[in-house]
């Protein structure tokens, strides 16, 4: 999904503290697109919780490598909705991505 510059992208700008949660979110960016993020942790981001839309024909690939992030220094939790009915079209992904080490 090709999208202009939006204020969610400084989510992908935290720095080297946090290249886990870039690493988690950047890797799939080009396939989806985020509804709404907030962050939580002052001043080191530990928290993060996002809603995505995702393609159908993208979902796969894009759900993969966010999921594939989880690890030691990161977890990451999805619940996924479908969209469009009686043909889905798009996926509604909330993401929970949490630093275990807080």
């Amino acid at each position: 999904m090709t999208q202009s510059t939006r204020g969610s992208d400084a989510l992908f700008s935290f720095g080297k503290d946090e290249s886990a949660l870039t690493e988690a979110l950047g890797a799939a960016r080009e396939d989806y697109r985020v509804k709404w993020w907030w962050k939580y942790g002052q001043p080191k981001i530990d928290h993060v919780r996002a809603d995505l839309e995702i393609l159908k024909d993208n979902f796969g690939p894009a759900i993969a490598r966010i999921m594939g992030a989880n690890g030691e220094k990161l977890q990451v939790t999805a619940e996924v909705f479908p969209n469009g009915m009686p043909a889905v079209d798009s996926y509604r992904v909330k993401l929970d991505i949490r630093n275990p080490a807080g």
